[in-house]
Formats: structure tokens, sequence, C-alpha cells
């Protein structure tokens, strides 16, 4: 009979502490960030470059360090919208990769007949923080003050 006591005791206690690890286990999967690993996610930013529809110029822009932020996708807003070939607001979307800064640059150019002269220049300085909030920054009044 004692015996008995002393097993059910001792699977009654195996128990609790199965419990407790469990449930510190799931306490600590609920307090992770998501996407998991310690990865933080990636935050988005954002800068507006406006065109002319149905004229052959565009757009290049380029990050001086890729490792910070790269591009995401450029979507584009008509700004006449009963007019074919008016105005176009194109939204350039920047990724956070890791804290740090980098600049963009873009030419806008004729890309049918390229003959090397950009008739437009715009600048943006990117700051990505340690959570990967991300703040863009048009410098271009900075940088070509003198053109």
């Amino acid at each position: 009979m004692k015996e008995d006591k002393k097993i059910i005791g001792i699977i009654g206690l195996a128990a609790v502490v199965a419990l407790v690890i469990i449930a510190v286990i799931v306490a600590i999967n609920l307090n992770r960030p998501a996407g998991g690993g310690g990865e933080q996610d990636s935050k988005v930013g954002s800068f507006v470059l406006e065109t002319n529809g149905g004229i052959a110029y565009e757009w290049q822009c380029v990050i001086d360090d890729d490792t910070v932020a790269k591009f995401g996708n450029v979507k584009s807003r008509s700004l006449d919208a009963n007019n074919d070939g008016g105005r176009i607001e194109e939204v350039h979307e920047v990724i956070a990769l890791k804290k740090g800064n980098a600049k963009i640059h873009c030419d806008y150019s004729n890309m049918v007949e390229y003959d090397g002269k950009t008739i437009e220049k715009r600048d943006y300085l990117v700051d990505v923080d340690d959570d990967l909030d991300i703040n863009i920054t048009d410098i271009t009044a900075e940088l070509h003050e003198d053109e």
C-alpha cells in the first residue's frame, strides 16, 4: 500500500513538473516577435517621383549601400485621371534590411534616345534604426543647389 502511494506521488510530481515546463515554453513562444528565429520584420518606407505618361523619359534609381536597404515595388498613380499620357506619380518602396544609412540617387532621362543627359536628379537619405524603422529624407536641394 505504501509503495502504491509512493508511485502515485512520483507520477503526480512528474505531471506537475511537465505542466510547468509546458507553461514556460508557451510563455516564451507568446513573447517571441513575429518571424521567429530572433529576426526582426523588415519595414517599408517610400518616396514619390513624378513623371509624364506617354513620354520616353524614365526614372532610374540606385541605392549606394544595398546592405542597409533595398528597393521594393513601384506603384504608379495617375494624377490626371481623364488625360492619357498625363502626369504620373511613382511611389517607390524601400525595404529596411539593417541599421545604418544609405543614399538613393535617381536620374530622369530619355530611355529611347539615350543621350547621356539627365533632365532631373533626385537624392534621398535613408536612415534605418535598430528596430528597422525607416526614414527617407529628400536631400536633393542640399546636393544640387549649384546646378
